[in-house]
Parts: structure tokens; C-alpha cells; sequence
């Protein structure tokens, strides 16, 4: 599947999360990835170029590459909006991306990934808290993980729909179907948003009743 190699390759060189831990007694913590996920990903769809105007608007720039890796990643995605910015003090890179969906053609994918290399446990668990994904879930998954959630949102209630299922594929038809993608590590966290809409979906083949021969 094209969307789930892209999550994995670019967690691989850039960063994903740590394990999660809560504490109820410690006040309330900034939420960096958080903010950054909800502005640059879900408030613009996911499409590039949105994603990189409201990049750009926060006072990012385009990524440079570090080394080999990161310019053989870049090289791969040429169409690939990548770009850093700072937001509540952490240093975020932000990749978007639009493409067909590997299991079903006549869908398209508009993905946004967010990445930071700072522990994000408390923008993790606000974003999987907001899109109703259910955390304990990815408390209790190992670290280094694809963790995938998906659901339908009309208006502003969303809904969880299997991967794959009716609802999954009447949800793209309406252009309302989203995945989460959250791949952690030790070192820090990364959110992929994907926005999955219909171009144009195979309709059922209808078969005509056979017709008896008079004897």
C-alpha cells in the first residue's frame, strides 16, 4: 500500500514517539504537535498546497536536506511539500502529499505528516482524544509502530468506520473519510492526517434475471 510505505519510510528518516505516560497531578502542558496537526493538516484538508501556505503563513520554510538519507527520501517524492517550522517552541517538519489510494484506484489521498523529534505524549493523547481514536489502544501497542484509525466526519461529529468496510467507501464517496497514522519511537512523534476522497468508485455489477425458455 503506496500511503502506508510513505508513513513508514518518512517516520524511518525523520522520528516518530515514546511511549505514552499521563499524570493526573501535572498541569496542563503546552500541545505543539497538537496545534500543529490541527492547523496545518485537519483545518486544510490536507491538501499540499494548503498545507504549505499555512506552513509558510506560521513562518516555516522549506525543509533542507541533512544528509543522504533525507535527499534520497526527497528525491523519491518529487511532488512531496516538505517544510519546518517552529511552533510553541519545538521545531516540526511537516510533509504533504497527494496520491491514489493503493486498494481502491478510484480514491484519492491527500496526506499531511507532522513530525518532531521532542516527546509529544500530551499533544498525542489530545489529537487521538479529539478524533474520538481510542488511546488505551496505543498505551498498551510496542514502540516503533504503525498505529491506524479510521473515521467519517460530517460537520464536526466523527465517526469510527472500519478499514475497507460499506461505511469506509460511502464515507470516501462523500469525500469524508479520514485516517490517522501515529509511528513512535524513542526519540520523539509523528502524526500522519490523510484526507481520502472518491474520484471515482466501482459501482456493484448488476446482473440480469434469466430468462425461461417456453416449452
Amino acid at each position: 500500500m503506496k500511503l502506508r510505505r510513505l508513513w513508514l519510510a518518512a517516520a524511518a528518516v525523520l522520528s516518530s514517539a515514546p511511549a505514552l505516560a499521563s499524570d493526573d497531578s501535572a498541569p496542563p502542558a503546552p500541545l505543539p504537535l497538537f496545534e500543529a496537526v490541527k492547523s496545518f493538516c485537519m483545518d486544510t484538508g490536507s491538501i499540499p498546497d494548503a498545507v504549505a501556505k499555512a506552513v509558510e503563513h506560521a513562518g516555516g520554510a522549506e525543509h533542507v536536506p541533512a544528509n543522504e538519507a533525507e535527499r534520497d527520501f526527497k528525491a523519491r517524492l518529487p511532488s512531496l511539500s516538505f517544510r519546518d517550522v517552529t511552533v510553541l517552541g519545538h521545531k516540526i517538519s511537516v510533509t504533504a502529499t497527494d496520491q491514489n489510494y493503493g486498494f481502491f484506484p478510484g480514491i484519492k489521498t491527500a496526506a499531511c505528516s507532522v513530525w518532531s523529534q521532542t516527546n509529544e505524549d500530551n499533544s498525542v493523547l489530545a489529537f487521538l482524544k479529539l478524533v474520538g481514536a481510542p488511546s488505551e489502544l496505543l498505551g498498551k501497542s510496542p514502540l516503533d509502530t504503525l498505529y491506524k484509525f479510521a473515521y467519517r466526519q460530517d460537520a464536526n461529529t466523527r465517526t469510527a468506520v472500519a478499514e475497507h468496510s460499506q461505511a469506509y467507501l460511502d464515507a470516501a464517496r462523500h469525500g469524508q473519510l479520514w485516517e490517522l497514522a501515529i509511528v513512535r519511537d524513542q526519540n520523539g512523534a509523528s502524526i500522519t492526517l490523510a484526507h481520502l476522497y472518491a474520484i471515482q468508485l466501482p459501482q456493484p455489477v448488476k446482473t440480469k434475471p434469466s430468462k425461461k425458455r417456453a416449452r
